[in-house]
């Protein structure tokens, strides 16, 4: 080794020991979990595309790929575009110095992912990829799966894969040209490498028995156009991909599709959405944008940890689309395509072109329709709405004069503002002496604060109020009720309406109901003579005979030793029996006399077993068996003694007269008591005919009967006596037969409810 060199070997020695740490630190960085959008060193993905940066395959990919990338992690990823561009530099003298220069270029770079975004770029970095990025994973784009699924676990490799576009694109193009018999295939690099002709052979493969399949790969242009011209009737051609030309000449497939369309005698399809527009007619073709969209989302797992042997190969499918100008050319009715087709390049027609135009001249008339129209519309709703103001003003105005009530318009504060009187004979004193004055001036003092406290409740609940009152007026007391209701601004209405008549009226009816009670009472008297005329009876027997049992012992002229003792005895019976009468006669007077309802605490047992006395005769006449059942308790009663007494009275009455008919069931009367915390029941009940199907909601109303000689005026009365206390008067039927009717009274405020006792007593048939 000669000297001069010893310099250069020490610093090679140097460069690989440093080259060695690198890979050591970048091992180091891989073996971390990498986590979107929270690391500390930012990830570096690299993607080699084949094409140039410009192509519009590439563009659209790199905006779908960086799209995802960046929406996860944001600024923690960078992004390396390297192009391939085999097209314009083949050999493989271009091929090693891209990876000398991607080796230097990425020389302080780990590279986390790195993507193939094409079988090219797959090609190219598996041959190459020890060299450059031995221990980053490597996610591809292919149109086929570039090697078996296990060889691509081996490799730390995954990736997208179109579907089948190659045969899809040719199964579709003979069933729109039924009768096809030649299938022609181009394709071509200038690498000569073949890689096209094999994918869609690899495809292709099943269709040779349908139609023959000439491939025309890696020829020069002129030989190609030669080939293309002479193609025979019933011929379809699937161009894939053209670049050969003469050296040091760049070829753009897409122009040379358009030189082959236009030569050829047979419709053209393609694999891609640019060619649609160079005069392919369609053909399966996928998004390239959302083929980088799905690429980065398998980029974002290998980053965030995932295996590459755990992420399946996931396969994009490919969407039928059309160039319309091409199906016109062809004669191809849309109605055959593929369902979801897309049809693009549509030439619109006379309104699609000028729409603007028409659209603009339209809004025009429109628009100036729209006003003329919108002003004999509002001109007209106008004519209505003055037409139906005025009609309004005269109902509101026929209203007001039919109206009797007066109707005043005061502020909050109790101040007059407006009125309305249908005669102003009906205001007490003239509008001048009240308007703009405050009510408390024109009131009297207690009136006025009830009105005022009326119209606070009111605005405050926002609910109306009402106000009763009487005034003397010529020498009359008149009655009114007035309605206030809340307003708008702060105001009240207050409705007056004289309310005399009524009150009058409901007076007079009262006196009248009252009358009635009393010649209920009276006719009930005549009813109960017998019964009055044997209580009387039985005491004043009894005073005779103890009357003349004493004139015997003084006229005797050798009273017995025990006289005295006898004769004491005997006028104490006479006392005895003469307070019995007079009790009976005071009973009757008070129950046939008028007198206001004056409520107590009275004892019902005890105010039953007056009325059972009263009208014992008449169970005895009409052999009526008597039960009666009384709990305890019942000895405060809220209630007019007389009152009570006369709704039992009637009861038992009608009882008695329901079970005239009675032939073959016995007799029985049954009454019963017992009270609950608050209520005092009493159960009157009989054998008789029972009511009538339907007469319970109608069995309380006046001049309701069911009796031959009734007025039906009995039960009503009862009903409004028991109401005026503060209960309830029940009527149903029983289920063996007869009708039982329930009162309901409420106890003494005090009270305590009691418990039912057992006491029952039976008064046998005479």
């Amino acid at each position: 080794m000669r000297l001069r060199d010893a310099p250069r070997n020490i610093m090679g020695h140097w460069m690989q020991t440093a080259r060695r740490v690198r890979w050591i630190v970048w091992l180091w960085l891989i073996l971390v979990p990498v986590v979107a959008g929270d690391t500390a060193t930012p990830v570096r993905v690299l993607v080699l595309y084949w094409g140039s940066k410009d192509s519009p395959v590439n563009v659209a990919f790199e905006k779908g790929f960086l799209g995802v990338l960046r929406s996860a992690i944001g600024g923690a990823a960078e992004y390396y575009p390297e192009y391939l561009e085999t097209d314009r530099f083949p050999g493989d003298a271009q091929a090693i110095a891209l990876r000398d220069y991607l080796s230097r270029k990425h020389v302080d770079h780990r590279i986390d992912v790195v993507v193939a975004m094409s079988s090219a770029s797959f090609d190219y970095l598996n041959r190459y990829r020890q060299a450059l990025f031995p221990y980053a994973p490597l996610v591809f784009h292919t149109t086929t799966l570039p090697a078996p699924s296990d060889r691509l676990a081996a490799l730390n490799t995954t990736g997208v894969v179109i579907d089948d576009a190659y045969r899809r694109t040719v199964e579709m193009a003979v069933r729109l040209h039924p009768g096809t018999e030649h299938l022609f295939v181009i394709s071509g690099t200038r690498e000569h490498d073949g890689r096209f002709e094999r994918e869609a052979r690899d495809q292709l493969r099943d269709l040779q028995d349908h139609a023959s399949v000439t491939y025309l790969t890696d020829l020069p242009v002129d030989a190609l156009l030669a080939a293309v011209k002479s193609v025979p009737a019933r011929s379809v051609i699937l161009y894939v991909r053209q670049s050969q030309d003469e050296p040091g000449r760049t070829l753009d497939v897409t122009d040379m599709l358009s030189i082959v369309a236009h030569s050829a005698p047979a419709p053209v399809y393609g694999l891609s959405k640019t060619f649609l527009e160079r005069g392919a007619v369609g053909g399966y073709v996928t998004n390239p944008e959302v083929d980088g969209a799905k690429t980065g989302e398998i980029v974002l797992q290998v980053l965030r940890g995932t295996r590459t042997a755990d992420i399946p190969v996931t396969v994009v499918p490919s969407t039928p689309m059309f160039d319309w100008r091409q199906l016109q050319r062809w004669g191809l009715a849309e109605d055959r395509l593929p369902t979801g087709s897309v049809v693009l390049f549509r030439e619109p027609g006379v309104l699609s072109r000028y729409r603007w135009y028409i659209a603009g001249g339209a809004s025009v008339i429109l628009a100036q329709m729209a006003l003329i129209g919108g002003l004999l519309v509002q001109r007209e709703r106008r004519r209505r709405s003055e037409a139906a103001w005025r009609q309004s003003e005269a109902r509101n105005l026929a209203m007001r004069r039919a109206m009797p009530d007066l109707m005043f318009l005061q502020s909050t504060d109790g101040v007059y503002i407006d009125y309305h009187a249908r005669d102003s004979s009906q205001l007490l004193v003239p509008p001048a002496q009240f308007l703009g004055r405050n009510m408390r001036d024109i009131m009297p003092p207690e009136l006025a604060a009830r009105f005022a406290r009326a119209v606070e409740r009111s605005v405050a609940t926002g609910d109306p109020q009402e106000v009763e009152y009487s005034l003397p007026i010529n020498g009359r007391m008149k009655h009114f009720e007035a309605r206030i209701v809340p307003c708008e601004h702060k105001t009240v209405l207050s409705i007056v309406r004289d309310i005399t008549e009524r009150k009058e009226a409901e007076g007079a009816l009262q006196q009248a109901r009252e009358e009635v009670i009393r010649l209920t009472r009276s006719t009930a008297m005549g009813e109960l003579t017998a019964s009055i005329a044997h209580e009387v009876n039985q005491p004043l027997c009894a005073i005779v005979a103890n009357a003349r049992a004493c004139l015997n012992w003084l006229e005797s002229d050798s009273p017995a030793p025990d006289a005295d003792e006898n004769l004491r005895q005997a006028l104490h019976d006479v006392v005895s029996d003469g307070n019995r009468a007079s009790d009976v006669i005071r009973r009757t007077r008070e129950l046939f006399s008028e007198g206001r309802v004056e409520r107590e605490a009275i004892d019902v047992n005890a105010l039953i077993s007056e009325t059972l006395a009263l009208t014992r005769a008449r169970l005895d006449v009409n052999h009526v068996a008597l039960l009666v059942e009384l709990g305890s308790g019942l000895d405060a009663v809220w209630g007019d003694h007389v009152q009570i007494e006369q709704v039992l009275l009637n009861l038992v009455a009608n009882a008695v007269d329901a079970m005239q008919d009675n032939v073959d069931r016995p007799r029985l009367l049954t009454i019963r008591t017992w009270c609950t915390t608050d209520d005092a029941y009493v159960a009157v009940c009989d054998t008789g005919r029972g009511l009538p199907s339907g007469s319970e909601e109608r069995i309380f109303s006046a001049f309701y009967t069911t009796k031959p000689d009734g007025i039906g005026m009995g039960l009503a009365i009862s009903h409004s006596i028991v109401q005026a206390h503060g209960g309830r008067l029940l009527a149903e039927s029983n289920p063996a037969g007869g009708t039982m009717f329930t009162i309901v009274l409420p106890l003494a405020p005090d009270r305590v409810a009691g418990t039912v006792d057992d006491r029952s007593t039976v008064v046998g048939t005479k």
